[in-house]
């Protein structure tokens, strides 16, 4: 994305070494796995949902980096994902086949499944209608439930799950609801000029924050921008 946006060939150069590798140590069985460790020379035997991103899977096909054979089969993987009481599985083990699935549900994890299956077209309907419902009957989105209750098991909001409901709100076509998202994302922000974190998101009691916290934010409302839901 980045040599065609700025037109440097040295972005595609480290992309095909980064997909060589990914190919060749990450790959088994027709999917991909987490992470593999070259001290060791060992790939992992699971594959974490919310690292599947299949728009990039797709680019690497079109950049002769990965099969369409590869390709098709993240799409499916992805499209087959079973649900438990509305949510996802967390991981996949690909010894025994089988779902992992967590009791404490982040929805960080949650949502990052569902953007990246809204981006190649796929919905996600009961997570959807989970967020939207929990959204009106309470105004906000908590960053951590219950799988079985699907009750909030935090206090907190979290910018990142705003911003990855925004992005993915989006891809739905959904523009009322990711303006909604937003403006209760932004009264997060450090909002007085006056103050170093100007425009950032900071837990000022804790004096402590996240990188994604802040990252996150600025392309959800950059996209907004873009599509003119934001003026």
């Amino acid at each position: 994305m980045a040599a065609e946006k700025w037109g440097d060939e040295t972005y595609i150069q480290l992309a095909n070494e980064v997909g060589q590798s990914i190919v060749e140590n990450q790959s088994r069985e027709g999917l991909l796995v987490d992470f593999y460790d070259r001290h060791n020379k060992v790939a992992s035997d699971y594959l974490t949902l919310s690292y599947l991103n299949a728009s990039a899977i797709q680019l690497m096909e079109k950049h002769q980096q990965v099969s369409k054979e590869l390709n098709n089969q993240v799409h499916f993987f992805l499209n087959s994902l079973p649900t438990k009481n509305g949510f996802f599985p967390f991981s996949y083990q690909l010894g025994s086949k089988e779902y992992v699935y967590q009791q404490e549900v982040n929805l960080i994890d949650q949502l990052y499944i569902g953007y990246h299956r809204a981006q190649v077209g796929i919905s996600s309907p009961e997570l959807w209608a989970f967020l939207k419902d929990e959204f009106t009957r309470n105004g906000l989105l908590y960053g951590r439930y219950d799988a079985s209750t699907r009750k909030p098991l935090v206090t907190y909001e979290s910018p990142a799950v705003y911003s990855l409901a925004i992005l993915t709100a989006s891809e739905l076509k959904d523009y009322t609801f990711a303006r909604d998202l937003y403006e209760r994302m932004v009264r997060q922000q450090i909002r007085r000029p006056e103050s170093e974190f100007y425009g950032g998101y900071v837990d000022m009691s804790q004096m402590d924050t996240h990188s994604f916290d802040n990252l996150l934010p600025l392309l959800a409302e950059r996209r907004l921008f873009n599509e003119g839901t934001l003026q």
